[in-house]
């Protein structure tokens, strides 16, 4: 599986001082503790901004409002249990932590399952709310643009690893993968043609890629009709195994696959799993009972991609604009 690395510190920390830097007055450099510390903070502040590394679920703001403000309550608790004992009948010091504590349950709880009901909507009905909600804008036709395109989908892939989405990526390519080894199943003229490869690559049949966004709309991107296997990958992830593969729809599930197929669930779906995506949990059961019953299916999986687009383009591809 592909790992992806973004470096966001600068390659090196000596910077060589030219003949003409001059030095910093004797105050300046003697100036209080205090006054450093404060420059010091808009100093990594100004270099966060600068890198843009803004999550997608607010992790980077979240550590940083309850450090500071740990920070804060831990010296008053000190404070208060030293220095001002004859307060600890009205307000006791432990008082301080449990405010922090409470930050950090409104930060990491609260606020995300207020959010997702929210934003929620019938997994029963995800199909639909593509077709309907999604399709019809301009955007989420940038965004299948960009997944369909190798050399902006390489792009996306760094930014989605900036806002800590790396697996969804990953899962989409995995996807393509399994696509890529149905399809050989799927013509057995071509056994043996293709010998998968140890990471999923895209390969696409038009590479005349437009980068501007106004052209992204415009681009008119032929897609043949699946001949082969290697002509099966070439779809992009916005489409199913099933529509991809016109016999994924009637054949049997090839005994052979079920293992792939396996692995994928213990990989994304799983929730112990280092890589697993935050799924709905009847949407993971459903996937966990046609695995234990051995009841396999081509399309068991065509759900969670929806579900996967949908939080790429929701929590990413604006940052990625």
């Amino acid at each position: 599986m592909a790992k992806l690395r973004i470096s966001l510190m600068p390659e090196s920390n000596n910077v060589p001082l030219s003949p003409i830097t001059p030095f910093s007055p004797i105050n300046e450099r003697m100036e209080n503790p205090a006054a450093r510390l404060m420059r010091q903070l808009k100093k990594w502040r100004k270099n966060a901004t600068d890198r843009c590394i803004r999550d997608a679920y607010g992790l980077r703001n979240e550590l940083m409002v309850t450090l500071i403000v740990g920070s804060f309550t831990f010296i008053m608790w000190g404070i208060w249990e030293s220095s001002v004992p004859h307060f600890k009948n009205y307000f006791g010091s432990f008082m301080f932590p449990w405010i922090t504590f409470i930050l950090s349950h409104t930060l990491s709880i609260t606020i995300p399952v207020w959010k997702s009901y929210k934003n929620s909507f019938d997994i029963s009905k995800l199909a639909t709310f593509h077709d309907k909600r999604m399709s019809r804008s301009k955007k989420y036709e940038q965004f299948e643009k960009v997944l369909a395109d190798p050399d902006l989908f390489k792009l996306y892939k760094a930014c989605a690893v900036a806002c800590f989405c790396t697996e969804l990526v990953l899962f989409l390519e995995e996807y393509q993968f399994l696509k890529m080894l149905v399809a050989k199943c799927c013509t057995p003229s071509n056994k043996g043609f293709l010998i998968p490869p140890p990471t999923p690559k895209l390969h696409l049949v038009d590479t005349n890629h437009i980068f501007t966004e106004e052209t992204l709309l415009i681009k008119n991107t032929s897609i043949l009709p699946p001949l082969s296997p290697s002509i099966y990958i070439s779809t992009p992830c916005t489409k199913s195994i099933v529509e991809s593969i016109s016999a994924a729809s009637w054949i049997p599930f090839p005994y052979e696959l079920r293992c792939d197929f396996r692995t994928f669930y213990d990989t994304y779906l799983d929730p112990n799993s280092d890589l697993a995506i935050n799924f709905s949990g009847s949407m993971v059961n459903n996937v966990k009972n046609m695995i234990d019953n051995g009841q396999f299916e081509l399309s068991m999986f065509e759900n969670a991609r929806e579900e996967t687009l949908t939080l790429l383009y929701v929590n990413t591809f604006e940052k990625f604009l």
